[in-house]
């Protein structure tokens, strides 16, 4: 049982929000007396290799004790949010406080529904109230108002939520779990199902970013090598660069795709990379491959490489980065190519500046990643699939040319 839910769009997924979410975490764990993984769910890293991602959020969302609602002018158009919410309210029967929305972002207009929680924190600054919670933690680190001012908001909050997990009057689990289709998200104009929204007519010619983390656990990775600092619970834990601020490499990733104007969804664990790559192909999406060269020694990870490499992409990016502080990576180098190429041949062996091995540094992976990003960008515009609109209303009859 977790005893927050950590409710975002992962499209807002960056390495502030990351470190705002661990702090967090951390906090509600020292206060509430858990174990860090129970203190706090977050979905890329709550859901492990091999797990049924839709279950594990549903389950978390029927069991916890409260909601973090993390508000941002996206988080409201996003049916997972939307159904996140709907389970909270439905066992909340009307119990207020159950849901603790933070302003991440400015977000006017919110829907009725997400009017009625107050914002939590309204009365921490006027940063905060006007410019959300993301404005202070990019600028804090040199100043150090912002700094005491962030660790209030955090300490604050850690102290809601374990007030209300530990009340008498804890929410009821839901039982039995609804199923994921079963659940009607809150949000009226969020897009409808579970998946971003498809434009239905033209040519898709900016599409989103998918990333998908090809890496093994703390635990998988010491069947293979004998530094294990650089990983953590699961594949999305992964930090190559681990200074200065310690965050995943799916996190710099997803800052640097953000940056360029483009929606960034970071896949969920475990979920097999020929279904990204067939959604995202269907979508006119880019595939952004994260791989761990060490990961090619494990079976289940090297099949993927496989099955990938089989493959023709047109709109794929695979990112092998070597970090030169790696002293292990560096003395078994020549083993490490070997455990690469055996696994994806044709991508490795064939040029392609969608193909970026070898990234040493943090920056050189954010100028490596840009320029291959935007290599696979603009062949997705000039070979994606093209999307036809049909009329409203059912077939209409054929145009017919009517003279003499």
């Amino acid at each position: 049982m977790r005893h927050f839910l950590f409710s975002y769009a992962r499209q807002d997924f960056d390495p502030y929000l990351e470190r705002f979410f661990t702090d967090l975490r951390g906090e509600a764990r020292a206060l509430i007396g858990c174990a860090l993984e129970d203190a706090g769910f977050i979905d890329y890293r709550g859901v492990e290799v091999g797990d049924d991602w839709a279950a594990g959020i549903i389950d978390v969302a029927c069991t916890c004790g409260v909601m973090v609602a993390v508000y941002s002018p996206t988080y409201f158009t996003r049916p997972y949010c939307g159904k996140e919410w709907a389970v909270m309210t439905a066992r909340a029967g009307g119990k207020p406080g159950r849901i603790l929305p933070v302003n991440w972002l400015p977000t006017p207009g919110r829907p009725a529904v997400a009017s009625r929680p107050q914002l939590w924190g309204a009365a921490l600054g006027e940063e905060y109230a006007e410019r959300g919670l993301r404005w202070i933690v990019q600028r804090m680190g040199k100043n150090d108002d912002l700094e005491r001012r962030y660790q209030d908001i955090v300490t604050e909050l850690a102290m809601r939520i374990r007030d209300i997990v530990q009340a008498p009057d804890r929410l009821p689990q839901m039982s039995p779990r609804p199923t994921w289709d079963d659940i009607a998200q809150a949000f009226p104009d969020a897009a409808p199902g579970g998946t971003a929204p498809v434009a239905a007519t033209g040519r898709e010619r900016d599409g989103s970013v998918r990333i998908v983390v090809v890496a093994g656990s703390q635990q998988e990775m010491a069947a293979v090598r004998q530094e294990l600092d650089y990983y953590g619970a699961g594949s999305c834990d992964w930090r190559p660069f681990p200074a200065p601020d310690d965050h995943p490499l799916s996190a710099y990733a997803t800052g640097v795709l953000a940056g360029l104007g483009t929606n960034v969804y970071l896949q969920p664990a475990g979920r097999p990379l020929r279904e990204v790559l067939d959604e995202a192909g269907a979508a006119n999406d880019v595939v952004v491959v994260l791989v761990d060269a060490w990961a090619a020694g494990l079976a289940p990870y090297r099949d993927e490489l496989r099955g990938y490499d089989d493959r023709n992409e047109v709109g794929a990016v695979v990112m092998v980065p070597r970090s030169r502080d790696d002293g292990e990576a560096k003395t078994r180098a020549g083993e490490l190519d070997k455990l690469l190429i055996a696994a994806m041949p044709k991508t490795v062996l064939r040029p392609d500046p969608t193909f970026r091995q070898g990234s040493e540094t943090l920056p050189a992976f954010r100028t490596d990643l840009r320029g291959a990003y935007l290599e696979a960008q603009t062949r997705v515009r000039a070979l994606g699939r093209i999307r036809l609109q049909f009329p409203a209303g059912g077939p209409a009859d054929r145009p017919r040319l009517v003279g003499p």
